[in-house]
Order: C-alpha cells, then structure tokens, then sequence
C-alpha cells in the first residue's frame, strides 16, 4: 500500500502493507470462489500519476497472494510496467528481434524453439501471469508427445520398408503382365506409407 504521496505504507515492522481484496471482493459471493486476491497500489507514474491497482487472484493462501504482491511492487518500483498485458509470445518475439547478435546457426535454432515448443505450449499465457506450474505442464506435454513421435517415427520406418517391399515384389515379377494383386499391394502399401509419414513424428 501507499499514502496519498505515493509512499509505502509500513507495517510496525518496517514492511509495506498489502492490501487484499478479501470482504471488498466482488466475487465473493460465487460458492466456488475461494481463492486469495491481492490488490496493490502502485507508485506513481513517470508522470507522477497515480496508476490503477495491480489485482490478481487465484492464489491459495493468503501466503502465497502477499508474497506476489511483494514481487509486484518490487518489479513497479524498479520500472517494470506490471499492467501491461503482454503474452509470453508477444515479449519472446520481442526479445529475438533485438538478437541481431546471433550467429545464423544460433539464430535459426532459437527461432526454432520458440515457434515449435514455447509459443504453442506457452504463448497465449500473460507474462506476468507465467509460474512455475505451467513450465512443468509444458514439459510434460513434451514429454508425452515425444513418446507419441518416437512410436510414430518407427511406425513411419516399418511403412517405407513394407512400401519398397511391395515395389520390389511387382518390379521382379517374371509374369507378364504383372499380377494385378501385386500392384494392388503396392498401391496399398504406398497409401499406408503417405498415412504414416503424416503423423507428427519430428
């Protein structure tokens, strides 16, 4: 909290009080609400206008809301704008434009993490919204798909091999004309092969 100046309010032990929205909660009503919510009253502006509160909630303990709003207000006091509602895609595409350090290797394999894995995964989260939580819940998406790439890339394997088997067995057929059924079964073979490349196994 802060007075009228734009001051932090101290507790008796030195600390800035939070304000929490508690009673004043507008959905406090609801029977399935009982998350915590902070509401902190940021320093003035460069301007020296008083910003809107930072509100948050879905917190749960009463802990765990004081101890964000702590961080919110050190990160306001340090200039971070902690209204803004920036994703994690929008500030990841931002950062990589200012890379033009990179080397082209480098630069082709950071573009690539941050198109295949972070932005699908992460992207549409506001960045400072982003926990720990959801780094874990990526990962173990990852985790789960890699097993599901991994079996179809030897499914895909096992599809070229029956394919350029199926081939093999029509060309070097002596009989003229070739068996219809061993054309039958290369086309069936080339079909299934098209099948399998197309699953998601990179």
């Amino acid at each position: 909290m802060v007075d009228k100046d734009g001051r932090p309010v101290l507790d008796s032990d030195g600390n800035q009080k939070i304000g929490y929205l508690e009673k004043t909660c507008p959905k406090l009503t609801r029977r399935d609400h009982g998350s915590w919510y902070y509401s902190v009253e940021l320093p003035p502006g460069p301007d020296g206008k008083r910003l809107p509160r930072a509100k948050q909630g879905g917190y749960r303990t009463k802990k765990d809301a004081a101890t964000q709003a702590e961080k919110v207000w050190k990160l306001a006091e340090g200039g971070v704008d902690v209204l803004s509602n920036e994703t994690v895609a929008d500030h990841l595409h931002r950062w990589f434009a200012k890379r033009v350090d990179l080397k082209k290797s480098t630069r082709k394999g950071y573009e690539d993490y941050i198109d295949r894995i972070f932005i699908p995964y992460l992207g549409a989260i506001k960045l400072l919204s982003l926990r720990t939580r959801h780094i874990q819940a990526m990962f173990e998406k990852l985790w789960a798909d890699n097993e599901v790439h991994a079996a179809n890339h030897v499914k895909a394997h096992q599809a070229l091999a029956a394919e350029r088997a199926a081939h093999a067995a029509w060309k070097d057929s002596m009989e003229r004309p070739r068996p219809k059924e061993l054309r039958q079964a290369w086309e069936d073979a080339k079909a299934a092969l098209k099948e399998a490349r197309a699953q998601p196994w990179m």
